[in-house]
């Protein structure tokens, strides 16, 4: 019998600290390709796209203020 993904979590709970970050290690292992390496790689990826966009004049350039004031307006709304 195969045990459901809450079985699971409620069995890795009763584990000792050491034994699930092993377990989170292992899982997240599992999953692939989301390696820091991997990640860092992505995030340079992403840097550089939208640093060519804003230079591009594709996107604008916003403060973090105003971003943050836009970002809470439309939740508002």
């Amino acid at each position: 019998m195969l045990l459901t993904p809450d079985q699971i979590h409620v069995e890795a709970l009763s584990l000792s600290r050491a034994q699930r970050a092993e377990l989170a290690e292992l899982l997240l292992a599992s999953l692939g390709e989301d390696t820091p390496e991997t990640a860092q790689r992505e995030w340079l990826e992403t840097a550089l796209r939208r640093l060519n966009d804003l230079r591009d004049g594709l996107v604008e350039c916003v403060d973090g203020e105003e971003a943050l004031a836009r970002a809470r307006n439309s939740l508002c709304s």
